[in-house]
């Protein structure tokens, strides 16, 4: 089912127009109605972050994404398929929902994602790409602070492992996502897989965001000593 939204966010005499839903069915017909209502009763970002938590729960647009998270130990560079720069920026990180903009290269994106589970393994997300130019415009609408980073992708049997390289005030972090079809979906583990850390809200981009990782790294440094197999 395709899905594309309209939501208007007012920057002085400029109107930045963001891609959201319209869906096929009755939902073409509910979701311009439940728009309708909860923008003239509020603002057109406030009633985005409204529909947002209503809009999971009838499970209308966005996905489950099931992922783990692991630190990074040793080299992995050389075993890369490709590498991508991304920067991105923050609407709201509030509590069950987060509202990005990312800038992956030349591309833009913006991202919506739900609370998750109470493991960290799954949760439910919705992103369409977006202009560059409506990024970078939406980027200064963000909350303070970038979250900056390398992207490597890395296949590791019928998966892909994203390595994510920090910089700027979270650099010295290595991370590594792999993204799952279930939660307990058997995956092979290269040598470059450190600790895992699913579930670990410090390794939150919009945790690093309001508290990044040179603040914090002293306490990684001393898992690392405590046990050498689990180093970045």
């Amino acid at each position: 089912m395709g899905a594309k939204v309209g939501v208007f966010f007012g920057v002085g005499n400029t109107m930045i127009v963001v891609y959201g839903l319209t869906y096929m069915g009755y939902e073409r017909v509910m979701i311009p109605l439940l728009m309708d209502f909860f923008t003239f009763h509020f603002s057109p970002f406030t009633s985005f972050l409204y529909l947002c938590p209503l809009l999971q729960k009838i499970k209308l647009f966005m996905h489950q994404e099931i992922e783990r998270k692991f630190l990074v130990k040793g080299e992995f560079k050389s075993q890369a398929d490709s590498k991508t720069h991304i920067e991105q920026g923050y609407f709201a990180t509030e509590p069950g929902k987060t509202v990005r903009v990312r800038i992956r290269d030349d591309k833009g994106y913006l991202t919506i994602k739900g609370p998750s589970s109470k493991d960290g393994l799954a949760r439910y997300e919705f992103e369409t790409e977006i202009s560059l130019e409506d990024a970078r415009e939406m980027m200064k609408l963000c909350m303070p602070g970038r979250v900056d980073k390398n992207r490597y992708l890395i296949r590791a049997g019928k998966h892909t492992i994203e390595v994510d390289e920090f910089f700027g005030d979270n650099e010295g972090l290595v991370m590594a996502e792999i993204e799952l079809e279930s939660e307990d979906e058997p995956y092979e583990k290269p040598d470059f897989l450190g600790k895992e850390v699913t579930g670990d809200f410090h390794y939150y981009n919009k945790y690093m965001l309001r508290r990044p990782y040179k603040l914090w790294k002293d306490e990684v440094e001393f898992e690392k000593s405590e046990d050498s197999s689990e180093r970045l």
